[in-house]
């Protein structure tokens, strides 16, 4: 666990240096730890002072997303079509998407007042500029039901 692997010096130092600079978890795989870390970490500053960044290098944002929220923190990056990089981790393959960070706060009955349909409709857009797919999997999901028919991803029922 987390909590073990640092001392209570190192911790300390954490949390100054996150009062000063900010909680980024830019590339965290172990859903575990990070909830630790979180926890941890809003303890010491309050949930009202962290923001967190997953890139998706390990296709772990959602999940990372989701440890984060059960641990109280509610501010996040994201970039449609889950677009970008980063300089400093070039094995950040790209960023937490938007509309799946839009899919899950909505899975989970959090209102974002963002309309699903036109995130994804304009994630699909860039991704065609881009010549690239996206690694949205809630615009590969929606995508379909956004083209214009009657159905939208943001009035889709599920039955299971």
């Amino acid at each position: 666990m987390f909590a073990r692997k640092m001392g209570p010096r190192l911790f300390d130092a954490v949390l100054t240096a996150c009062r000063e600079s900010g909680f980024n978890m830019q590339i965290a795989h172990e859903v575990d730890n990070l909830y630790t870390a979180c926890a941890l970490v809003a303890a010491g500053l309050g949930v009202d002072q962290l923001a967190m960044h997953f890139h998706d290098t390990y296709g772990q944002a959602l999940a990372n997303t989701y440890a984060a929220l059960q641990a109280g923190i509610t501010t996040y990056d994201a970039s449609a079509g889950g677009l970008g990089g980063c300089p400093y981790a070039r094995s950040a393959t790209g960023n937490l998407a938007t509309e799946d960070l839009v899919w899950l706060l909505r899975g989970l009955g959090v209102e974002t007042g963002v309309d699903l349909d036109a995130l994804v409709a304009t994630s699909t857009w860039m991704a065609e500029q881009l010549g690239r797919p996206s690694p949205s999997a809630a615009r590969k999901g929606c995508a379909p039901c956004c083209d214009g028919a009657a159905s939208s991803c943001a009035t889709t029922q599920w039955d299971y």
